[in-house]
């Protein structure tokens, strides 16, 4: 075999051995854009917990194969290289398919997902091309190198090169260690999902509070005073929306002057549009609608006619500001009660007095909604009766 030969051998080796090592680890640590996307390939009706087995052998057989590999025993292993050529098509498909847009939108929302999908596909393809130059190689080389080599007694060959049983070893091992360290990544995911919530939950506190102090205790007000039918005003500009939907809007007065991370707070493709790229956007952190009422507007059964009641309230008007919510997140816990890892039995909010948790749910938190007219929507902690003044929790 020719030193370039060797060379090229040997750049290949390193450079398809590391990519599906490094494949296997990200995958590892973090399969969610792996689930996504076979998810995304196929149609609703097959969708089957047979996804997670399909992802982890997916990830077992990519790092075994890279570790293969690099360890430079592999030359013998021709179903290898299939099962390379295999993985590589597998994945560029899984890529083109993100690219055509079968993926949620969320994931492409900002342009992020389509750059990573291009990335992908060009990756795996420029793999693809150099294993099929390596395959030729090898071939070149083994021809030459059986007029030039006679096997010692034993075989030189076998003693450098993975049997078909060590192989399947590896990747047995690979399984278990992905086994064992999934549910504890899975667990540290979802972990540090519910502290950034609380964290920005109690951010989002402190910019209403700054806000509240520079315009004499009121709370974000974008609607207009006892005209509710008129929806709301972005940056004095009518927006078709209704009135108590600024309960989802009122960020907009909070960025970029008191809270800075629009990424923390904005949900891309949740409410349709690209919000990420809009002037003005909505955020799951919703404002309880008690701050776009009077307290005595949420009393009764039957909706007060007093168009005055419709206004901007003020802090002071909270009378049990420890256990009334202030801001709630609607897409966790309770109320994101079908999404992997949440827990129905609690609610991730912040109260009036600055307190921000993951509270159990009780019956005095979902009992105490009340219906309201223009666009309210009775949930607990956003319709409270009493408004401001009321409680949710006892």
């Amino acid at each position: 075999m020719s030193a370039s030969s060797k060379g090229l051998q040997q750049i290949a080796r390193v450079l398809i051995g590391g990519v599906l090592l490094w494949a296997a680890a990200a995958n590892a640590i973090n399969p969610s854009g792996v689930l996504e996307a076979i998810d995304g390939l196929l149609p609703a009706t097959g969708r089957t917990s047979w996804f997670l087995v399909g992802a982890a052998g997916f990830t077992c057989v990519e790092g075994a194969l890279g570790f293969v590999i690099l360890s430079g025993r592999w030359r013998r292993v021709s179903a290898m290289l299939a099962a390379i050529f295999f993985a590589i098509l597998v994945g560029a498909t899984i890529r083109l398919g993100m690219i055509a847009g079968v993926v949620s939108d969320a994931s492409a929302e900002s342009g992020d997902g389509i750059a990573t999908a291009w990335w992908g596909t060009i990756r795996n393809l420029g793999l693809l091309g150099v294993s099929l130059l390596l395959v030729f190689e090898i071939k070149g080389s083994k021809q030459s190198e059986a007029h030039a080599e006679e096997p010692t007694e034993g075989g030189s060959e076998s003693a450098r090169a993975f049997s078909l049983v060590e192989l399947l070893v590896v990747i047995v091992v690979f399984g278990v260690l992905l086994a064992l360290a999934l549910p504890m990544l899975s667990r540290s995911k979802i972990s540090a999902r519910q502290v950034r919530t609380v964290s920005t939950l109690r951010q989002l506190h402190a910019a209403v509070w700054s806000y509240a102090e520079e315009w004499r205790e009121a709370l974000p007000y974008l609607g207009y005073a006892g005209e509710p039918w008129r929806g709301l005003t972005l940056d004095q500009t009518p927006a078709p929306a209704s009135y108590f939907s600024q309960s989802a809007y009122y960020i907009n007065l909070l960025y970029p002057s008191y809270f800075s991370e629009r990424a923390d707070v904005d949900q891309p493709g949740e409410y349709g549009a690209s919000s990420r790229q809009s002037v003005h956007f909505m955020t799951p952190y919703r404002m309880t609608q008690g701050a776009f009422a009077a307290p005595e507007y949420w009393r009764g059964e039957t909706p007060p006619t007093d168009l005055a009641l419709y206004r901007s309230v003020r802090v002071h008007e909270a009378l049990f500001p420890a256990q009334k919510v202030l801001n709630l997140h609607l897409l966790s816990d309770y109320f994101g009660a079908g999404r992997r890892g949440e827990d129905p039995g609690r609610v991730a909010v912040v109260m009036m007095d600055g307190g921000a948790s993951r509270r159990p749910v009780t019956d005095a938190f979902t009992e105490s909604t009340i219906n309201r007219p223009y666009g309210s929507i009775p949930v607990p902690g956003l319709a409270t009766v009493g408004g401001l003044a009321g409680r949710d929790f006892e």
